[in-house]
């Protein structure tokens, strides 16, 4: 445990709940405010939870695809709704509604764009880049790619709440909307 504060050790038995525990600490020293604790573990999982399911939504939205005319259009719409949904309770939950519904919409927002882009360039490229690496490396090229690229997805979500958090901290008329709503 951490001296002074209510965090679980990176070593605890939770080890499946990590990943929400991490973005937890993200959006807690994002946005200034306190996360889910201890007692509050079922927080952590039901954000596995969502985010897992959210993947398979996201995946599941391509049959969308098949549509004669908008089918690529309706899968794009699909992507960024399932995104946006998840990215806007996902902060809601790690923060323990200590967030205002406006700051954890706005990022929501932010980060389905950014993901839906990356789902449109993954369906371009992604292909490609894993047969390349599959081709040059084998498996560990495939595993270099496909880590990569949850870099990326990381990178997004992180830098999507760092500019909702920077304006929301601001004092101009957008940082006084976003932090003046529950």
């Amino acid at each position: 445990m951490e001296t002074g504060r209510n965090t679980v050790s990176e070593t605890d038995p939770i080890s499946s709940t990590s990943y929400a525990r991490a973005l937890g600490r993200m959006y807690g020293r994002i946005w200034s405010v306190p996360t889910a604790t201890l007692r509050q573990a079922w927080r952590w999982i039901a954000v596995v939870f969502v985010v897992a399911t959210s993947v398979v939504g996201a995946a599941l939205c391509r049959e969308l695809n098949g549509v004669p005319g908008v089918g690529r259009l309706l899968e794009f719409v699909a992507v960024y709704v399932v995104w946006a949904l998840v990215w806007t309770a996902v902060p809601m939950l790690l923060t323990a509604n200590r967030m205002t519904t406006r700051m954890c919409v706005g990022s929501g927002l932010l980060t389905a764009t950014g993901l839906s882009g990356l789902h449109v360039a993954g369906t371009l490229f992604l292909p490609r880049m894993t047969k390349t690496s599959q081709d040059e490396f084998g498996l560990l090229g495939v595993m270099f790619t496909v880590i990569g690229w949850l870099f990326v997805f990381s990178a997004i979500v992180v830098v999507a709440s760092s500019i909702v958090g920077s304006v929301a901290k601001d004092s101009g008329p957008l940082g006084i909307w976003l932090r003046t709503s529950r």
